[in-house]
């Protein structure tokens, strides 16, 4: 049965610290197995947005939330081109990582091996955000898929996208039509966007089965939608509202 969890964070515009990206990859096989944002410098460094499951992050305990202050004493606090001074500390740990994180204001240290990339399940199956209309009736509504696992999704609309068999990252941005909200809500709904960007996304991980296609939709939470969920971005939740067979090859 596939599983489905809501990420408390998520972010475009992102460095995929996993398997199958360039920037990933320390050595053949290994990986720090995290979605970290490394578009701005911060003076708490940059923030973890998701974990890869079974990478070494997960192992480690390091959490979506998350700041890393330094990497193999690679400081990464309020320093210009993030990704690349992570990528290069990850490289210069020699098969070992140890990581200085600030989690809810404490300073933490975490340390470990490097693990091998866990092999792709085999089979592959789909996930779309251009399926039939979502069942607005039931509070389903349209979103939109940025990335994958951390990569970004062309900017041309894609039906469907084709992933392995196993666990992936997506992150949504919702399309829910102005006329469900109140003219309050809708001014609300733009501050918010305007003033978090694109922290204005969420995050979902999927376990994809091998030929099944899930549709993806947006659902809003009517129960959430004073002015405080709505400056809160709390009135919505990234679903999986429909799955149905289709081979994959």
């Amino acid at each position: 049965m596939n599983t489905l969890r809501l990420l408390p964070l998520a972010l475009c515009g992102l460095l995929a610290l996993s398997p199958g990206t360039a920037a990933a990859q320390s050595s053949t096989d290994t990986s720090l197995g995290a979605v970290v944002d490394t578009r701005f410098p911060h003076a708490d460094g940059p923030a973890v947005l998701a974990i890869t499951p079974g990478g070494t992050a997960q192992t480690l305990g390091l959490r979506a939330g998350d700041r890393l202050l330094s990497v193999n004493g690679a400081p990464l606090r309020s320093q210009d081109n993030i990704a690349t001074r992570l990528e290069r500390a990850l490289e210069a740990g020699g098969g070992s990582v140890r990581l200085e994180v600030l989690r809810a204001g404490e300073r933490l240290e975490l340390s470990g091996p490097m693990q091998a990339a866990v092999p792709a399940s085999s089979g592959c199956g789909y996930v779309s955000d251009d399926d039939p209309t979502p069942v607005v009736s039931d509070g389903i509504h349209a979103v939109e898929i940025t990335s994958i696992d951390g990569d970004s999704t062309p900017l041309d609309p894609q039906n469907r996208y084709r992933l392995s068999a196993g666990e992936h990252v997506l992150v949504v941005s919702e399309q829910i039509a102005g006329h469900h909200f109140s003219g309050r809500q809708n001014q609300l709904r733009e501050q918010m966007k305007q003033r978090t960007l694109a922290r204005a996304y969420k995050a979902i991980v999927v376990t994809v089965e091998p030929g099944v296609r899930y549709s993806v939709g947006a659902r809003l939470l009517r129960d959430a939608m004073d002015n405080d969920d709505m400056r809160a971005n709390a009135y919505w939740e990234p679903v999986v509202f429909k799955q149905r067979a289709q081979e994959c090859r």
